[in-house]
């Protein structure tokens, strides 16, 4: 169902070292806080890049997935209190070209993800450098090639939300990021002490749509989280013996400056878990309303969790969900 057209292997000490990320001033001074905090890079990082095939006709799993909504951003700490060995693996809400803008005064999902694992930045440059132009693509001729990158070291946290009392009188997201004082900044930067390792999943969604969601686009939302999180299952199954349950962490992917639905993309998402037998899910929701609209969706698709793909697709594109506004972030 999917197969690696490209795969790197880069030790983080390398690339950190021959490949300098090229930071904005002040996202610069995050990577300056971190560094200063923890001088040894770790971990081996191994990239690979995806193609899907066509979506399985039928879900992997009978069991029922353990899909669970969580009022927050994500916050990469373990979650094994079901006492299964567990690979936890964190969606990327990804530009079709990987990773383009991470150095940039703009701060959305992805750009925060680069910051707090700055190694991901020294990827991107050693990748821009290599032989095969589309590497870094995670779209080439309007098909999903989807990201894997496992071993990532987060050496930070940034906060971005409003906080008053350490200087945030609005939130650092997107362009605001550019506007704030650098004191500001270094306030919402923690090192992490001890760094952690994440597993990354680098999709892109579709953007910028109007009206209706097409056959077209229901098909391609589906079949690019399918790829992410069936490459999620075997590189999981590669790297752990015995085998680990796997976990993906998600949320309102393509629902920001993309003007994403975040009702379909929780439908499609949590099918697109069980069409590739992920053993468990969890949405971070941000807010109460981004709560509500979880609830809402996982409650619409229960009874359609085991119909065949076609079918599956047929029913979404019948409620004739709409497209949403870019929020310009």
């Amino acid at each position: 169902m999917i197969s690696v057209i490209s795969e790197r292997t880069y030790s983080a000490k390398t690339l950190i070292e021959k490949f300098p990320s090229i930071w904005h001033p002040k996202k610069q001074l995050i990577f300056d806080i971190s560094d200063r905090a923890h001088k040894k890079y770790s971990g081996q990082l191994d990239f690979k890049r995806w193609q899907v095939q066509h979506l399985p006709r039928s879900t992997q799993s009978a069991t029922k997935i353990d899909i669970s909504g969580r009022e927050n951003v994500y916050d990469y700490l373990p979650d094994n209190d079901d006492n299964q060995q567990m690979s936890e693996w964190h969606v990327n809400f990804a530009h079709p070209d990987l990773f383009a803008f991470y150095g940039s005064q703009l701060m959305a999902q992805d750009e925060i993800q680069v910051a707090e694992h700055p190694v991901l930045g020294s990827l991107r440059e050693a990748l821009i450098k290599d032989a095969s132009p589309s590497i870094t693509h995670t779209v080439e001729k309007n098909m999903p090639t989807p990201i894997t990158i496992t071993n990532v070291e987060r050496r930070c946290v940034v906060q971005t939300d409003k906080n008053i009392d350490e200087g945030r009188l609005y939130n650092l997201y997107g362009s605001n990021f550019s506007r704030a004082d650098e004191s500001v900044i270094s306030k919402a930067v923690t090192p992490l002490n001890p760094t952690t390792m994440t597993n990354l999943i680098a999709i892109a969604a579709p953007a910028y749509g109007s009206g209706t969601y097409t056959k077209s686009d229901i098909n391609y939302i589906l079949q690019t989280a399918y790829a992410g999180f069936a490459a999620a299952i075997h590189e999981t199954n590669r790297l752990y013996k015995p085998q680990h349950h796997v976990r993906i962490h998600t949320g309102f992917w393509g629902c920001g400056a993309f003007g994403g639905s975040r009702f379909m993309m929780v439908i499609l998402q949590t099918f697109a878990m069980k069409l590739a037998g992920i053993h468990s899910g969890i949405f971070h929701t941000v807010d109460r309303s981004g709560t509500k609209i979880y609830q809402e969706a996982k409650f619409l698709i229960e009874s359609h969790m085991d119909d065949p793909s076609e079918i599956f697709i047929d029913w979404i594109y019948s409620l004739e969900f709409q497209w949403g506004k870019s929020d310009g972030n």
